[in-house]
């Protein structure tokens, strides 16, 4: 992550790269750094960690695949339940939750998605996701351009 003290945005790009379309969260995170005003991190996975570093920005943006999603659609996760729980999945909703409850973030947030059709081990984007990678970049640059 950069360490720019005026960034208002913090986007968090996860996913695991070697699972192919797994990686799509860190591709679009790749194609942005260096925006003004944006920070990014990047990681396999959400973590209870997170929530303190949140709790610092304006705005929260989170990039992830889909896996429910067609192949390169993009999508929009429906919200579940942010009771507390901690384990290896942890939703953005949660992570949110941690940040407003212990940290008292008032960060508005945002997800991006796409459906992925491919997750062996190896590195690469399916074109389906490649495509939407570019595409999710594109409205994350405009969101963040236009606050």
């Amino acid at each position: 992550m950069k360490s720019d003290a005026r960034a208002r945005t913090l986007l968090i790009g996860y996913g695991n790269p070697l699972r192919e379309d797994d990686g799509l969260g860190v591709a679009v995170a790749k194609k942005l750094e260096g925006c003004a005003g944006v920070d990014i991190l990047t990681a396999h996975q959400l973590l209870v960690e997170m929530a303190e570093e949140m709790a610092h920005y304006e705005r929260v943006i989170f990039v992830d695949v889909n896996t429910t999603a067609p192949p390169g659609v993009l999508a929009v996760p429906l919200p579940e339940s942010v009771t507390p729980a901690l384990g290896h999945t942890l939703s953005p909703w949660r992570l949110m939750a941690y940040a407003q409850t212990l940290f008292g973030s008032d960060a508005r947030f945002w997800i991006f998605s796409a459906g992925g059709e491919r997750f062996d081990y190896k590195e690469g984007l399916s074109p389906a996701a490649q495509r939407a990678a570019v595409e999710l970049s594109g409205m994350i640059w405009r969101l963040i351009a236009s606050s």
